[in-house]
């Protein structure tokens, strides 16, 4: 599976959950039980939190990344 942390935080990963051997998953990123994450898909929890709830399913070429904290927006943008 393709995991990888950033600056020492690891991915967490739910129950039953699919991650395609070309997907990408790095950093803080929480994805919930039965879910999946499909070919060349990246999610990139690098400057902020990135969490994907139970039974998503995240498809073919998909980027999630996040935006910095601030002190106006303390979790970021959506």
């Amino acid at each position: 599976m393709p995991l990888a942390a950033y600056l020492d935080v690891m991915p967490t990963l739910g129950a039953r959950v699919y991650v395609h051997a070309s997907g990408q998953i790095i950093g803080d990123v929480t994805i919930g039980d039965d879910s999946s994450i499909w070919c060349n898909a990246v999610l990139r929890g690098d400057v902020n939190r990135i969490a994907i709830g139970r039974g998503s399913s995240i498809q073919d070429l998909s980027m999630g990344h996040v935006s910095h904290k601030t002190p106006g927006k303390p979790d970021g943008s959506p």
